[in-house]
């Protein structure tokens, strides 16, 4: 199976901890453009910034990727209305030590696209990180 190429903006040590984690199942880039697989963006706090984050992906790659952003300060409905795209949008749950938890929170908006969604499911199971679906709420 052909490694998926991620993209990885917001907290350095979330991202490090993701880094970790993804060692030998995924490949990292430095550069967003439209060979990235997946975003994820791990920024919690800082809403202004946050939203300037989505603002910097929709302007830097296709609405054909799927953006994981982690929700747990910012709801992904209230990011869905500064996107351009926000069909793309899914909720993670994110937190520094998130590796040691059992299964990871996932929350699609009710705009999310479904073939985005599955696209990202399918990106989770791929490197072995059980999740479930939780309503779009922060925290």
């Amino acid at each position: 199976m052909e490694k998926k190429k991620i993209f990885l903006i917001g907290e350095d040590s979330i991202n490090a901890e993701l880094r970790s984690l993804l060692e030998g199942k995924a490949e990292f880039s430095a550069k967003l453009d439209d060979s990235i697989d997946i975003i994820i963006d791990t920024l919690n706090a800082q809403a202004g910034l946050k939203l300037s984050n989505i603002q910097f992906i929709d302007e830097h790659c296709p609405s054909s990727i799927p953006v994981f952003t982690s929700s747990i300060c910012v709801p992904v409905s209230e990011l869905c209305a500064v996107s351009t795209y926000p069909k793309r949008l899914i909720g993670i749950g994110l937190y520094n030590t998130f590796s040691r938890s059992k299964l990871l929170e996932i929350a699609p908006s009710k705009i999310t696209d479904e073939n985005l969604l599955q696209n990202a499911e399918s990106f989770l199971s791929s490197i072995g990180i059980p999740f479930t679906k939780v309503p779009d709420r922060a925290g």
